[in-house]
C-alpha cells in the first residue's frame, strides 16, 4: 500500500461523525520522536454534495466555516489528537496527503508545537513539497520518495 493510502485510510478511522471536505481531503500524518503515528484529516459538520466555493465561485474560505462548518485543517488535528492523548511532539515529522502546500495558522501550529519537517506527498509515494520549520520556508518541490525522506528519522 502506498504512504498517501495508508495516512488517508488510517485518518479515516479517528472520527466517523465529521465529514472531509467535497472538494479536498487532505489527511496527515505525524510521526512522533519514538516512531508513534498521530493521523489527522480536515473535517467538516456539514456533509456537502457539492463545493459552495466551487458553486457560487467564491475566492475566499468563507464558505468553509460558514457553510460547511469546518472544523479543522489535517495538520492541525493530527497535533491536537497528539496533545490531547498526552504525546511530546516536539522534533516530530509531519507528512501530508491531499495538498501541495500549509496555510499560514497550520504552518504557526506545526512551529509552535516543535515539529522539524512536513512533506507533503502526491497520490503515491512520491513527495511534491516540503517546509523546513528551522527556516520557516518552503523548499519547493523535490523528486524524492517517502523511504528516503525517513531515512535518519524514524523507525518504520
Amino acid at each position: 500500500m502506498c504512504k498517501s493510502c495508508e495516512i488517508i485510510n488510517q485518518s479515516n478511522l479517528w472520527d466517523s461523525t465529521l465529514h472531509s471536505c467535497v472538494k479536498q481531503s487532505v489527511h496527515s500524518m505525524l510521526v512522533l520522536k519514538d516512531g508513534t503515528k498521530v493521523y489527522g484529516r480536515n473535517s467538516q459538520q456539514v456533509k456537502m454534495d457539492e463545493c459552495p466555493r466551487v458553486k457560487y465561485n467564491i475566492k475566499d474560505y468563507t464558505p468553509c466555516d460558514m457553510m460547511c462548518k469546518q472544523q479543522t485543517h489535517a495538520e492541525r488535528d493530527a497535533l491536537w489528537k497528539a496533545q490531547s492523548l498526552g504525546f511530546d511532539t516536539k522534533d516530530s515529522v509531519m507528512f501530508l496527503t491531499g495538498h501541495w502546500v500549509c496555510c499560514d495558522e497550520c504552518r504557526q501550529a506545526m512551529k509552535t508545537y516543535g515539529v522539524k519537517e512536513c512533506y507533503l506527498l502526491n497520490s503515491g509515494d512520491k513527495i511534491i513539497n516540503y517546509v523546513s520549520f528551522e527556516n520557516d520556508e518552503p523548499l519547493g518541490i523535490m523528486d524524492k520518495d517517502y523511504s528516503e525522506a525517513m531515512e535518519g528519522y524514524y523507525a518504520e
